[in-house]
């Protein structure tokens, strides 16, 4: 129907014309009335009969244009209307398509490998110097280690960014939470404490006073925070995105896997890591290193090496990289991600180096399951649920754990509970006793007290060789007269030390 003022098609179950407003008005039997210098005038609504001469209808020439409703209600236009909508709609589909190729097309080959690079980065930038870096509330920690069960409570404060942690609990039986029998008189309260690279322990139960666990760390991170640590995790990110971007690339569609003891069929890219393909990613990650100068500049910070120094490590690994992997064979390694859609299922590691050995990390909703395998045979499973709940904006964090090494099997649970606003202070320790100087009647001693809550104590015996002084004049170490460190052997391993602990 045509609108009585403007003259305008508009639907036939208009009450109000959608173009110059007019109220449509109908009598009782639904046909439509029109007002028109007083006069009543009927409308009738069938669009398919002709207008007659006394109709209100303005037929002027604006009128006269063409109007698509009219030609597609024109009976005698059915078959241009056919082939115009069969265009328009083949048009269409044809733009779907299009769409749907470029969109496709927009996803680079390496899309998945970066973009799950970029996740675990953004997500190490937010918690060692962004909102989450820093955190204190309580815990309650839940653990069931080869059939029997423990519990510690406590409190802890965290701030990565500045290396501090203080954590401190006590010893319960879980049964006391259930009303079931407490078969145990254990007493067991710890404080633990970490500055930088200096880590304190202690427990009355277990030594007199607080333990000193010294770390010497090679890389300086722990040691100092005059640096900015979101240039290190930028600079590291740009040359693993790099080097993922220069390697190359192969699709397999509708590969079946076991995911999580269900056939699932999804699609597999992977990167073939030939001697030829390591040696590209690390050419490119070290050479990215190399061109990034805030990376150099705070690298040389934390360090302790010149800028010059640094550039000069990063070009001798290099050069190893160059060396070890020049030769036109040797052992295939593979890197796959594993994906349906936008989903990713599975990251997975295949290794052949001197032995064969996989790393499987499946991804479910709220759970990570990560399989380690030599030569075939499982190593080591573990499974991490995640889940987060906040209640009168008390946000309290959830984690069950499985764990699964050889013969011995760990799970349990870890309840953390969030300040609203955390504080972490540094603590001041007065008195402790380095582990380097425990003589041999205090690691009896140790060992003593430790067989109250654990049968096997023997590891005790290689803390004086994990916390020993590396970097002694013993050492043989090799030094440039222009480097402020020397690359020196420790107990079969290359280490660099400074050189005036060494010469």
């Amino acid at each position: 129907m045509r609108c009585f003022k403007c003259g305008k098609i508009i639907p036939e179950t208009s009450l109000v014309c959608p173009y110059c407003y007019a109220s449509i008005e109908r009598d009782e039997n639904g046909r439509v009335i029109e007002q028109n210098n007083g006069n009543l005038a009927t409308v009738n609504l069938n669009f398919e009969s002709s207008v007659t001469d006394n109709s209100t209808i303005d037929s002027s020439e604006e009128n006269k244009k063409f109007n698509l409703h009219d030609f597609i209600t024109d009976k005698s236009n059915r078959k241009k209307v056919i082939i115009l909508g069969s265009s328009i709609l083949g048009i269409f589909i044809l733009l779907i398509i299009i769409i749907a190729i470029l969109a496709g097309a927009s996803k680079p080959k390496y899309y998945l490998f970066t973009k799950t690079a970029t996740n675990l980065f953004e997500y190490l930038d937010d918690n060692i110097i962004g909102s989450n870096a820093k955190n204190s509330g309580n815990y309650k920690l839940v653990y069931n280690l080869n059939g029997t069960s423990k519990e510690f409570r406590g409190d802890y404060a965290v701030d990565l960014y500045n290396r501090l942690i203080d954590i401190n609990g006590y010893l319960r039986d879980p049964n006391e939470d259930t009303g079931g029998v407490v078969i145990t008189d254990e007493n067991f309260d710890f404080d633990f404490y970490m500055k930088n690279n200096n880590i304190y322990f202690k427990s009355s139960e277990l030594f007199d006073g607080y333990i000193l666990f010294p770390y010497e760390d090679p890389t300086g991170i722990l040691s100092t925070n005059k640096y900015d640590m979101g240039s290190l995790i930028t600079g590291v990110e740009d040359a693993f995105i790099s080097s993922l971007k220069a390697s190359t690339y192969t699709t397999e569609k509708n590969v079946t896997i076991d995911y999580r003891g269900t056939d699932t069929q999804v699609n597999r890219k992977y990167i073939k890591l030939d001697n030829a393909g390591k040696k590209k990613f690390l050419d490119t990650f070290y050479s990215t290193l190399l061109d990034d100068s805030s990376f150099i500049s705070e690298y040389s910070k934390i360090s302790g090496y010149s800028k010059t120094d640094v550039e000069r490590i990063l070009n001798n690994y290099m050069t190893t990289a160059d060396y070890t992997y020049s030769a036109s064979d040797g052992n295939i390694s593979y890197l796959s991600v594993y994906y349906k859609g936008n989903k990713v299922y599975r990251l997975d590691l295949d290794m052949n180096e001197s032995s064969n050995y996989e790393i499987i990390l499946d991804i479910g909703e709220t759970k990570y399951y990560l399989t380690y395998k030599e030569n075939d045979d499982e190593v080591f499973y573990g499974e991490l649920g995640i889940t987060e709940s906040t209640l009168n904006d008390v946000v309290t964090k959830d984690y069950t754990y499985n764990l699964k090494y050889k013969d011995t099997s760990l799970n349990g649970t870890l309840e953390l509970v969030k300040d609203t606003n955390p504080v972490v202070k540094a603590s001041a320790i007065d008195a402790a006793t380095s582990i380097r100087s425990f003589t041999a009647d205090n690691y009896a001693t140790l060992k003593t007290n430790l067989n109250k809550y654990m049968s096997d104590t023997t590891w005790v015996d290689s803390l004086s060789t994990i916390f020993a002084t590396r970097c002694t004049k013993d050492l043989n170490c090799t030094c440039e007269n222009n480097a402020d460190n020397c690359t020196c052997t420790f107990n079969g391993s290359i280490i660099s030390c400074p050189k005036e602990n060494v010469q």
